[in-house]
């Protein structure tokens, strides 16, 4: 698939990539698309309930986004559509993330 495609000519050039949401959509296109922890670093969600868990399917690590703060990170991918304006302000305004930021809706594209 694209995503997948995507993700492993990142991988190859060694970026950091890390997942926004790990809400059900996320989540299963990384199951669907064999995604695992060697390839995208962590998930992070401002969800209490999910942080510091696995991902079901793919054994990736849900951190708190706070960890963006001082975290260096190549490659965001925002999967939380629903958030998706919220999650922008907060990645420029919060975290002061200028890397490259992507966005699953319904395919993977470069936003930023």
């Amino acid at each position: 698939s694209n995503f997948k495609n995507i993700i492993n000519k990142m991988t190859l050039n060694s970026k950091k990539i890390v997942m926004y949401g790990a809400g059900g959509k996320g989540l299963s296109v990384l199951t669907m698309c064999n995604i695992d922890s060697s390839q995208i670093s962590y998930v992070v969600d401002s969800d209490l309930t999910k942080q510091n868990k696995y991902t079901v399917g793919s054994h990736i690590l849900i951190k708190p986004p706070e960890i963006l703060k001082t975290d260096e990170v190549d490659v965001i991918i925002i999967s939380a559509m629903a958030y998706y304006e919220e999650i922008l302000k907060d990645l420029t305004e919060k975290y002061n993330y200028s890397g490259e930021i992507y966005a699953i809706s319904p395919n993977l594209k470069r936003v930023r």
